[in-house]
């Protein structure tokens, strides 16, 4: 039979089951400040566990942070970890006797917190695992990559590229153009409804953008037509874009 050179197990959902008595944590906590989730008992199952303090915090109602709310939460959990019995999941204590027995090493990493994993480990063989990794012993750093900016909140991470590429230039010249025609439309009187005839003259960039474009920006100034021409004297003029449109109703 092959053996493994090692195992390095998950914790919660691999080895036990611990959800009952984050459930029970959850009740308890809230009945202590006079309260309880109500209709909203399953909806935050499986929720990291900062959100459901949050939540917890908000329908408790008495200035608690939700950090406050996470260290008393977790207290609780660590307490019925310690007082119960391991809640292991069917087949798990006999396979890790066995491996153990075979002189595979073993090692934990979890998530989860130490003082709520502890309690627990406190219940087992103490050589079944080499080593144990919980969150309280990983720092997790983030450097965005250049060109990139990152903003991490509440454990939720976004990250934007801010390379503008030639695409998204001429994207954002359609823009300006859009913004330049429908103001003209304003100057000239014309009501939102109105469709109009539209004649423009650009050059270089500007003039590809406007033809990538094309489509959108009749869309959206309501032109039926849509005419490069040499601008005129009495055409509106956009200097910093070196943009002239004439705008006719249709």
């Amino acid at each position: 039979m092959h053996m493994f050179a090692a195992v390095l197990w998950d914790f919660d959902g691999t080895l036990v089951n611990t959800e009952p008595r984050w459930a029970q944590a959850e009740d308890t906590l809230l009945a202590r400040y006079g309260t309880s989730w109500g209709e909203d008992s399953h909806n935050f199952t499986g929720r990291p566990v900062i959100e459901v303090c949050q939540e917890m915090a908000r329908i408790i109602d008495n200035g608690m942070s939700a950090q406050d709310v996470l260290t008393e939460f977790v207290a609780i959990v660590a307490q019925l970890n310690r007082e119960q019995d391991v809640p292991w999941m069917p087949g798990v204590p006999q396979l890790l006797a066995d491996l153990h027995e075979a002189g595979v090493p073993m090692a934990i990493a979890t998530s989860a917190l130490r003082r709520t994993v502890q309690p627990i480990l406190d219940h087992v063989d103490p050589d079944w695992f080499g080593a144990v990794i919980t969150a309280d012993d990983v720092i997790i750093s983030e450097r965005p990559r250049e060109g990139w900016s990152v903003l991490n909140e509440q454990g939720e991470t976004v990250a934007l590229d801010l390379e503008i590429t030639p695409q998204l230039a001429r994207a954002g010249l359609a823009r300006d153009v859009i913004r330049f025609i429908q103001d003209t439309r304003k100057q000239a009187g014309l009501d939102v409804s109105d469709r109009i005839e539209l004649a423009w003259d650009a050059s270089g960039e500007l003039a590809e953008a406007v033809e990538e474009h094309l489509g959108q920006i009749t869309d959206e100034v309501l032109a039926v037509s849509a005419t490069h021409a040499e601008r005129g004297a009495d055409w509106a003029v956009e200097p910093d874009l070196d943009l002239a449109v004439q705008v006719v109703k249709a």
